[in-house]
């Protein structure tokens, strides 16, 4: 759980390495991911996250149980979800991050032109 976050924030601190790595494992072309990162962590708004929001993990639930997508569906979401695990892994507070370390850098708002240039300039890359 812990690297699934740090995962998460290195896409943030270093979209342009980790478009890179998005590019090569799902082939598509450098500018598609670094496209889909600007949109899932500026254009969307702070979409990428791992803040994980009971309301959210119940309708996910809801869904699943309603449109049988899984045999064996737990009877309740706390059979099938322990969000302790998430809170005492040592991942930093999402929101805390984001206000800390991104904002400052790639604030909402910024265009695609603006978050490509601050990207390749934090990962050293020259055009």
């Amino acid at each position: 759980t812990l690297a699934h976050t740090k995962s998460i924030e290195y896409v943030y601190s270093h979209p342009y390495k980790a478009a890179e790595i998005f590019a090569e494992y799902y082939d598509v072309p450098l500018e598609v991911s670094l496209m889909t990162i600007y949109k899932k962590t500026i254009g969307e708004g702070r979409t990428l996250s791992w803040e994980l929001k009971e309301e959210n993990l119940n309708h996910l639930f809801d869904m699943i149980k309603k449109h049988n997508l899984l045999e064996n569906v737990p009877e309740t979401l706390d059979e099938s979800v322990n969000l302790e695990v998430l809170n005492s892994c040592g991942a930093k507070d999402f929101d805390t991050f984001i206000k800390e370390e991104i904002d400052p850098i790639f604030p909402l708002g910024m265009t695609y032109e603006e978050f490509k240039k601050k990207a390749m300039e934090i990962d050293g890359i020259d055009e």
